[in-house]
């Protein structure tokens, strides 16, 4: 064979090996992209680390990674996954943004792992079932959950036995702090300064109710002493 068409076929062959390659690590970086989405919507939506690990891996197995070649790092607000063997390393990275609990999603999530194996879902079907999860409206609106946080809160006065006042304004306290933590979070404030502040608002409101108490306490001991001192009588004053 002439030595110059031997050459142009091997151009040609490095040509479709780059191309092959090319169309593998975009193939590769999809699957990492769609498995770091799922990983997102469960910690989103207060999936406990296991749970994310343990889904986020059954969801490699579906898209064909091995196990034993990936690598999984969860956080609070960020997500990693490498695939790498003795030639190659892929590395790719989601930041979580928001978070919140949402137990439909996380049961849905689950279930769509089990079905893409099962069913052998192509990469668009999964992604097209992964978007409707993530767009699924919650079950509750967020003030209706506010308004059950502040109930809860105020439970636990009754429970270690104050008296309906206190219920009242515990969980009014409660009710507003726990929105307001949710509208700074909506806004962009670092989650945990959101924490703060709505913890220093519920503290505000018992420190009234604490206030509250105390003056009516000592008000009705001096009216006592008032009374005492003046010879009358307390049963009277009852």
């Amino acid at each position: 064979m002439h030595p110059q068409r031997k050459l142009i076929i091997s151009i040609y062959k490095m040509t479709d090996n780059k191309i092959i390659e090319q169309e593998e690590t975009l193939l590769l970086r999809r699957k990492l992209d769609l498995l770091l989405r799922t990983g997102k919507l469960l910690v989103e939506s207060a999936a406990d680390t296991n749970r994310v690990v343990r889904n986020m891996k059954r969801v490699a197995a579906y898209l064909g990674l091995p196990e034993e070649k990936l690598h999984i790092d969860v956080s609070y607000t960020m997500l990693m996954v490498n695939v790498s063997d003795e030639a190659h390393s892929f590395s790719k990275f989601q930041k979580c943004e928001k978070n919140g609990i949402n137990m439909t999603a996380i049961s849905a999530i689950s279930k769509l792992s089990w079905r893409a194996i099962e069913q052998d879902y192509s990469l668009d079907e999964y992604e097209k079932e992964l978007e409707r999860i993530s767009h699924t409206p919650r079950n509750y609106v967020p003030y209706l959950v506010a308004v059950g946080a502040g109930f809860a809160c105020g439970g636990f006065c009754k429970l270690f036995g104050c008296d309906w006042m206190a219920f009242l304004l515990a969980s009014i306290s409660a009710f507003v702090g726990f929105r307001v933590r949710a509208r700074f979070i909506e806004f962009g404030v670092n989650v945990y300064m959101s924490i703060a502040i709505a913890a220093c608002i519920y503290l505000f409101g018992l420190c009234q109710f604490i206030y509250r108490m105390v003056f009516y306490s000592l008000s009705s001991a001096f009216s006592l002493c008032l009374i005492y001192c003046s010879g009358g009588s307390v049963d009277k004053f009852c």
